[in-house]
């Protein structure tokens, strides 16, 4: 888990900091990372109170203890750099808690749990169809869906930049040669424990290789014609995210 804190509410509350202090201790769930965001007036108030509590932590939390001060713009950014996809944050700068990702969550393990309630089939292909079913992406996982969550994410990012590094080679690269290049970008991704993920009524799905494949294929086509064009890669890429059509290369 990722946790992240904005000053929005202009004032140290001390009772919900020792609230907060107490929930995190109590939560069986291992905290990856702390972001603090702050508007540069603001944490000259607040500063040295954050430096003490980031000296009074453990060694593994103090490692993972990040401060940011800027405009909410360059705060997003910065929080980008690390990989955490802003536009799903469930509260924005001005501090409006926004519950649409919370409600989709939701409703998918509803889904999911009446899914099971109503499953007849037998166990061994039932435990091949839950095998499939993903609930949270993993930062190496390529999102075959749009908008900017999906853009945003990590392995959506790197996935990009392996497809712009490669283009001019898989241009120059015969046709019937052209998916060993696929295949390497492929075998990159799964190399990190990536997986190409389709959206599903539960969550997301891995789809298979071939269509995996299609895929990557599918992003060098859309790079290149978005890139003669003098149009932003990221759109064309985010764009072919979704159904893979089988087309020549």
């Amino acid at each position: 888990i990722v946790f992240i804190i904005f000053d929005s509410a202009r004032a140290w509350d001390r009772v919900t900091t020792w609230k907060i202090g107490r929930l995190l201790s109590g939560l069986p769930v291992r905290f990856m990372a702390y972001h603090m965001c702050f508007q540069p007036e603001y944490y000259q108030q607040i500063g040295p109170i954050v430096a003490l509590g980031r000296m009074a932590v453990d060694t593994f939390d103090r490692h993972r203890f990040r401060v940011h001060t800027g405009s909410p713009l360059e705060l997003k950014y910065a929080l980008q750099t690390f990989g955490i996809p802003v536009s799903s944050l469930p509260i924005d700068e001005q501090g409006v808690v926004s519950t649409e990702f919370n409600r989709e969550f939701w409703m998918k393990q509803r889904v999911e749990e009446n899914r099971k309630a109503s499953e007849t089939k037998d166990e061994g292909e039932e435990d091949n169809i839950t095998s499939n079913r993903v609930t949270t992406p993993g930062k190496h996982d390529v999102l075959m869906g749009r908008g900017r969550s999906c853009q945003e994410h990590a392995g959506n990012v790197r996935f990009r930049y392996l497809i712009e590094q490669n283009l001019d080679r898989y241009d120059l690269t015969p046709k019937h040669k052209k998916m060993t290049i696929a295949l390497e970008i492929l075998n990159e991704i799964h190399a990190k424990g990536g997986r190409f993920l389709s959206p599903s009524d539960t969550g997301w799905s891995e789809i298979d290789e071939v269509t995996a494949r299609e895929k990557v294929s599918s992003c060098f086509r859309s790079f290149r014609k978005v890139k003669g064009a003098g149009k932003t890669p990221t759109s064309a890429l985010n764009r072919s995210s979704g159904t893979v059509r089988k087309s020549s290369a």
